[in-house]
């Protein structure tokens, strides 16, 4: 008798620290879960008035490169319409004043892109920084250890939807910010 109050005993003390093992391991579980930063940066407001930005800063320069196309273009076309009825010679001289043509428009458009990329650099970086502030603020504040930040055709394969933040972190900012979402 005394036998079945210590097995009693020593199963209920066994059950206990298991309840709260178990309750241990529930409190400091390690929370993940995942940003879809696409959508993230097509939302934010920081975002979009950095690609507003860059937009009207590059639309001059698009606008040049049509320019020089058409120019190209009409040189091309003006080759064509006389060269049966122009000398070797003028020929040559057009077939020159075409590659020049097509040299500056090439050397345009890397200088072009090279530029726009520079500017998209120094517009978005602020935009960056400031995300990732309010993406680690969310986490401690939300108990994440870690938060994936996902693109399409990334790096998370599957995930749960409970574990897509995106929405979350969403009102969050728009909360912290006091700025509107798309």
């Amino acid at each position: 008798m005394k036998n079945n109050h210590i097995i009693v005993i020593v199963i209920s003390v066994i059950a206990i620290l298991l309840s709260g093992y178990s309750l241990y391991l529930n409190l400091t579980a390690k929370r993940f879960g995942y940003v879809d930063t696409a959508v993230l940066m097509q939302e934010f407001s920081g975002a979009i008035d950095a690609r507003k930005k860059l937009e009207s800063e590059t639309k001059e320069w698009d606008e040049n490169i049509k320019t020089l196309e058409t120019e190209l273009g009409e040189l091309n076309q003006k080759l064509i319409e006389e060269s049966p009825k122009t000398s070797k010679t003028k020929i040559a001289t057009m077939q020159e004043d075409i590659k020049k043509k097509q040299y500056e428009l090439y050397k345009y458009r890397n200088a072009v892109e090279e530029k726009a990329s520079m500017k998209e650099q120094e517009l978005f970086a602020p935009v960056y920084d400031n995300l990732n502030a309010l993406i680690k603020e969310f986490g401690e504040e939300h108990g994440y250890y870690l938060i994936f930040g996902t693109i399409a055709g990334g790096n998370i394969l599957h995930a749960s939807p409970e574990s897509d933040l995106t929405q979350d972190l969403l009102e969050f900012i728009k909360q912290k910010t006091g700025q509107p979402l798309e």
